[in-house]
C-alpha cells in the first residue's frame, strides 16, 4: 500500500489540488486556532489552510512524496507544519495533547480502525475535537473517489460505535459534489462528523 501512495503523490501534481476540503475548512473557521492534528494527511492542503488560520499543525503520513509536497506547500503559503513519517497503526500520539484532529477519507483496514481511531481519542485534551469528512459505503458505486473494498467505507452507526466514547456533534450522510483534484471530482456519498471528547 505504501508504494501505491508514493507513486500516486511522485509527481508534481497535487493529486487532491492545493485547497482545503470544504467542510474541514468551515469547521477550522468555527475553532479557536489550538494545536491541531492531521493523521494521513497527504500533500498538506488541510493543514496548511490550519496554519494559516493560526492552528499548531502536526502532520502524520507513510509517503515521503506527499510529505516533500506539503512542506512545500506550506513554504508557499508561508507557514510551518510539523510532518511525521509513521503508519498509524504503530505511530505513537502524545496523549491528551490536541485542541482538535481533523480526518479527511481517511479509510483503514477493518482490524486496525477502531484501534487507530481510539488512539485519536486518547490524543485528545478533554474538550477536544474530531472533525471527520469519509466515504459513505454508498459511495460504492460511484467514481468520484474512496476504496473500492466495502469494509474500509463507513456508515453513520460505524462512526458513532468508533467513537462511543465522545459527545457527537454531527454525523450526517449524504450526496454532495466534491472537486479536489482529479481523484475526488464529481457527485460523492459521503459522511461529515464532529465529536467532542468530554
Amino acid at each position: 500500500m505504501k508504494k501505491f501512495w508514493e507513486e500516486r503523490f511522485g509527481n508534481s501534481e497535487y493529486v487532491y489540488g492545493r485547497v482545503p476540503n470544504y467542510f474541514v475548512k468551515e469547521q477550522i473557521e468555527m475553532m479557536k486556532p489550538g494545536k491541531a492534528l492531521f493523521p494521513a494527511e497527504g500533500e498538506g492542503r488541510n493543514a496548511v489552510y490550519a496554519a494559516r488560520m493560526n492552528w499548531e499543525c502536526e502532520c502524520y503520513d507513510y509517503s515521503e512524496e506527499a510529505r516533500k509536497k506539503a512542506l512545500k506547500l506550506a513554504n508557499e503559503n508561508n507557514v510551518r507544519i510539523q510532518y511525521h513519517i509513521a503508519d498509524l497503526e504503530h505511530a505513537e500520539f502524545p496523549k491528551d495533547n490536541y485542541d482538535a484532529l481533523f480526518m479527511t477519507f481517511l479509510h483503514l483496514a477493518p482490524d486496525i480502525r477502531y484501534q487507530v481511531h481510539q488512539k485519536f481519542v486518547d490524543a485528545l485534551k478533554k474538550g477536544g475535537f474530531i472533525v471527520a469528512e469519509v466515504f459513505d459505503k454508498k459511495q460504492l458505486p460511484l467514481y468520484s473517489g474512496g476504496p473500492k473494498n466495502p469494509d474500509m467505507l463507513y456508515t453513520p452507526e460505524m462512526m458513532r460505535k468508533d467513537f462511543h466514547n465522545m459527545r457527537i456533534i454531527t454525523n450526517e450522510s449524504g450526496l454532495g459534489y466534491l472537486q479536489e483534484g482529479k481523484h475526488h471530482n464529481g457527485k460523492a456519498h459521503t459522511i461529515r462528523f464532529v465529536a467532542q471528547k468530554v
